[in-house]
């Protein structure tokens, strides 16, 4: 069964923001997590568009952590 990537949502804490809403991404396989990474971004357009490219490609959830950190750093 392929691999489907979601958004979620969560609440942290930072002592200089204080609690904020913040999104990430979990690889689902068969209905379970297979990968998560949490406090991806505060924008969840930018979150729920990077899940669709992860989904399309049939990313290994192994990479999840590496394609996260390529899309925060890649130029505006």
């Amino acid at each position: 069964m392929p691999i489907r990537y979601c958004m979620f949502e969560s609440w942290e804490y930072s002592e200089d923001a204080g609690s904020y809403r913040t999104f990430g991404i979990c690889a689902l396989r068969d209905g379970d997590c297979a990968a998560r990474v949490a406090d991806v971004s505060l924008d969840p357009d930018f979150v729920a568009r990077l899940a669709r490219r992860c989904t399309r490609s049939g990313l290994d959830p192994l990479h999840l952590p590496d394609v996260v950190e390529d899309a925060l750093n890649a130029p505006a």
